[in-house]
């Protein structure tokens, strides 16, 4: 079916798939050739994609889509079969009470990526701020193992702003320089959400659609707690949150371009 709404929407390139179904140039092609699975996100984002209108068309993709993971029967007549998310799940999590165990983890888990990673940066403090070493090294690692593996990593930045929709001096100079650095870039992208609470977020990392890791900021900005859940049905429910905010943000370039210059 997706190969002949392909063909319907005039056969678009696969290239052009990349970037909104999150994920590489070969996982793509995959995924339109029905030789792997597409996450919910991402048939949603097909559908959009490939203009198709809320019809027979549409409502059958999703039907088979809820058939394959078990969540619809298969003969409309016979009984519903049981949700599998009704039942408890046990899934591998560590918890981080160190700031340092959490970023060498964090680094690692990047390193060891074979498709994507989805990060969010959302915090009232460039990475700049931050005097940890680890930190320090995983935020170096990010750009430079999309830039080494040509695997794609989407980035959201939550800019703290003011009552005037501007961001604070030292976030501006960061966003000016992180620009500059990953501009040229293919791989990596990132978005920009104006950030008006004066609180950081709950931070994620999605890596490969089945592992995240999960910060959580206190008082002292030095000092994080986190965890790591390794779970594709939890990754697939993050998943859905990280692309309303992917979504809602814009390139970081046309930001730096719409916002008052310094």
């Amino acid at each position: 079916m997706l190969q002949e709404l392909r063909l319907r929407a005039g056969n678009p390139p696969i290239k052009s798939f990349v970037t909104p179904l999150g994920t590489n140039r070969n996982a793509a092609a995959q995924i339109l050739k029905g030789k792997r699975l597409p996450t919910h996100p991402q048939l949603a984002a097909l559908l959009v994609k490939l203009d198709v209108p809320r019809s027979e068309h549409s409502d059958r993709l999703i039907g088979l889509w809820e058939q394959i993971h078990g969540l619809a029967p298969a003969n409309p007549s016979s009984a519903p079969l049981a949700r599998p998310d009704c039942a408890d799940e046990t899934v591998p999590t560590t918890y981080f009470d160190s700031t340092s165990d959490f970023y060498s983890s964090l680094e690692a888990g990047v390193v060891r990526a074979r498709e994507l990673v989805r990060v969010t940066y959302i915090r009232q403090s460039p990475p700049t701020r931050y005097a940890n070493q680890a930190a320090t090294s995983y935020f170096q690692r990010l750009v430079a193992w999309a830039a080494e593996t040509q695997l794609p990593v989407n980035r959201v930045i939550g800019a703290p702003v003011g009552a005037d929709g501007q961001p604070e001096d030292e976030f501006f100079d960061w966003l000016e320089e992180h620009q500059r650095h990953t501009r040229d870039f293919t791989t990596y992208e990132s978005r920009v959400v104006p950030w008006s609470v004066g609180a950081d977020a709950i931070n994620m990392a999605l890596i490969d659609d089945k592992i995240a890791f999960l910060t959580f900021s206190g008082m002292n900005a030095q000092i994080l707690h986190g965890v790591r859940i390794e779970s594709r049905r939890f990754v697939e429910r993050l998943t859905e949150y990280f692309m309303q905010l992917w979504y809602s943000g814009v390139p970081l370039n046309t930001y730096l371009k719409k916002i008052s210059p310094r």
